[in-house]
């Protein structure tokens, strides 16, 4: 009897589909790396000054009421940055906020004023206009490659005492479609000793 032969069938390779992997792979890092090198949004500080202010509430009536004569704290801090826009699509302001964190780790947040409240604070503080720089907008659009400069004004509800003794200060800028970024103010950021008094309110 003739000796039975089973024919095996050959063995698969897989070495042209781990090939083509690896080679998906590599192409998909050099997409990325093409495209995703200079990922970030950076912020750089450039300079800030402060203005402390004093309002006067005062009232007309011989009848004592308690909380209508006071003085009011209000510091304003103009603080100027850089953005530049190092991703391969343009990038679109939205928001500005302050964080002021105190000796006790308190901390005092201020949203960054638009154009028609600069103009208003002006108006009540005229000391605050020499200091008073083209500003960041929001809505601003800022191209691949490109940088804006501007001013960021924000009014914290404390004295020049409070934001000299500060533990740190943090401004954040917030993008459409983007994560926030970050930059601190030096502790060393240049001072205004001035502090005008605005008329007594009634």
């Amino acid at each position: 009897m003739a000796d039975l032969a089973f024919a095996q069938s050959e063995r698969r390779s897989y070495a042209g589909p781990l090939i083509l992997a690896l080679a998906a792979i590599v192409g998909a890092l050099v997409i990325a790396r093409h495209f995703f090198a200079a990922t970030s949004i950076k912020a750089e500080h450039l300079h800030t000054d402060i203005l402390a202010t004093k309002t006067e509430f005062k009232s007309d009536s011989n009848v004592a009421v308690l909380g209508v004569d006071h003085t009011q704290s209000m510091l304003y801090v103009l603080t100027r940055a850089r953005v530049s826009d190092n991703l391969h699509m343009p990038i679109f302001l939205d928001s500005f906020h302050a964080t002021i964190v105190e000796q006790d780790g308190s901390e005092i947040t201020a949203k960054g004023l638009d154009k028609k409240e600069i103009a208003a604070v002006q108006l009540t503080f005229p000391a605050l206009k020499p200091l008073i720089t083209p500003a960041l907008e929001r809505e601003l659009t800022i191209e691949p490659g490109h940088n804006a400069e501007g001013m960021i004004l924000l009014p914290f509800p404390i004295s020049q005492a409070v934001w000299d003794t500060r533990k740190s200060a943090t401004v954040r800028i917030d993008f459409y479609h983007q994560p926030p970024f970050f930059y601190d103010i030096p502790p060393d950021a240049t001072k205004n000793d001035a502090t005008p008094k605005a008329a007594p309110q009634k």
